[in-house]
């Protein structure tokens, strides 16, 4: 009601519409292309240009028509003939805007589905719960794999890449493994990521391998073969992107941590552990001078039980942790927010994924990686054990509590925690030849 003077003095396109007979209806419309669309998401910028664009047409199917050309009087119309465009406010308008919000609601169930050629248009743009949506459906036993644009929640660094995904996140989001430690993608502030564009593919049938292996060994348990081609296979060489971290590293990125997490990053290089087994540590598992672990990794397979024994310097630790917080966890802080969560009565305790959300923060605020490196080759927590084993290995320690600590299976897992901090060299004597 409010608009009605107004159109009824400058004519219904003015107050709306590009172009126009006044100046002061032109000007912001001129501005249009220099309208900052990299501060907005590709899909809000895609509505308003479509919006924009389609809203212009519409209007010079009406008798008035747009005026393009401004300052030129020219009116631009569709159809030619005028018995056939609309009159403004008239029937005609009407019974096409009922008609646009009817087509609407089919439209939106098409696209909130993922199905159609809305859904092809959400998927083409990048937009995740679409993405999600083509996971869930089509998944099966291949592997899959996410193309994301977007930033890290804490460091804000660049995460631009193609990940494996090795499942979803809550409704619409994703978990992605990047050497060994798990990171959430969506489009909230509690996930590792939250990304601009997601796009999924599918990649090749998981089971290809151990389906052969098992078909040859049923042939030859059958008489029809003598030996398994399958097992010939190579095994996958994985790259690892993620740079490893120096003893000088370490100690920057602990010097601007909070004092809950530099005892978490100090336990973690005295005794390997992983930071799902640090953020489970209670202090009913430290008593008769030792710490009793059970790795939550390995425990399907009946391993990573140590009990690993106190020395001065994780006692040191200990103590410090023991800072009058109520807490069972050793590792602790006290809660900024008392809001009760689904099977969780320790409050003060501290979950695995704020331990990386902090360590990023202090690894940001050390300064000593560049700002604009790639977040999927910055050292993580994750890195403490390498860096802990390669201490312990410089210290004489035998290779056997090494790997125990570790809590892998096989030797040469462990060599590769090693083998990434130092370069082996082979000792040849040439006079034996």
């Amino acid at each position: 009601m409010a608009g009605i003077p107004l159109w009824t003095s400058h004519h219904h396109e003015l107050t709306t519409r590009p172009g126009g007979d006044r100046l002061f209806c032109f000007f912001p419309f001129s501005l249009f292309p220099f309208f900052p669309f990299s501060l907005f998401p590709f899909g809000v910028v895609l509505a308003l240009i479509s919006g924009w664009v389609s809203h212009s047409i519409a209007d010079m199917m009406t008798k008035g028509g747009v005026c393009w050309f401004y300052p030129s009087r020219v009116r631009c119309v569709i159809p030619g003939n005028q018995d056939y465009r609309m009159r403004v406010m008239g029937w005609g308008e009407f019974w096409f805007a009922v008609i646009m919000c009817a087509t609407t609601f089919p439209l939106y169930n098409a696209a909130s589905t993922g199905q159609g050629t809305t859904g092809l248009i959400r998927q083409a743009i990048g937009n995740i719960d679409s993405a999600r949506k083509v996971y869930d459906t089509q998944k099966g036993a291949n592997v899959w794999w996410l193309e994301v644009e977007g930033k890290d929640n804490i460091s804000q660094a660049d995460i631009t890449g193609r990940y494996e995904i090795i499942a979803g996140h809550g409704e619409s989001g994703f978990q992605i493994l990047i050497d060994e430690e798990k990171k959430t993608v969506c489009r909230q502030t509690s996930c590792d990521w939250f990304p601009e564009k997601a796009k999924v593919s599918k990649g090749s049938a998981q089971s290809t391998t151990i389906f052969k292996l098992n078909i040859f060994k049923q042939a030859i348990a059958k008489g029809l073969c003598s030996d398994n081609p399958a097992a010939a296979t190579l095994k996958k060489r994985v790259k690892v992107q993620r740079q490893r971290m120096t003893l000088e590293q370490f100690h920057a990125i602990r010097a601007h941590a909070d004092d809950w997490l530099q005892n978490c990053i100090n336990l973690g290089l005295l005794t390997l552990q992983r930071r799902e087994d640090l953020a489970s540590l209670m202090w009913s598992d430290v008593h008769d001078g030792f710490i009793w672990i059970q790795q939550r990794k390995v425990e399907k397979w009946g391993t990573g039980n140590l009990k690993i024994r106190i020395t001065p310097e994780i006692q040191a630790i200990l103590d410090r942790s023991n800072d009058g917080v109520e807490s069972e966890h050793v590792i602790h802080r006290r809660a900024h927010r008392r809001v009760h969560a689904a099977k969780r009565t320790d409050l003060n305790a501290v979950l695995p994924g704020l331990i990386t959300k902090h360590f990023a923060a202090a690894r940001l605020a050390s300064g000593i990686f560049p700002s604009d490196q790639a977040s999927a080759t910055l050292p993580s927590f994750h890195e403490i054990r390498a860096l802990g084993a390669n201490q312990l290995e410089a210290q004489g320690k035998p290779p056997e509590l090494i790997q125990a600590l570790l809590g892998h299976t096989t030797k040469a897992m462990t060599d590769v925690y090693l083998d990434r901090h130092q370069i082996r060299w082979v000792e040849v004597d040439t006079q034996e030849y």
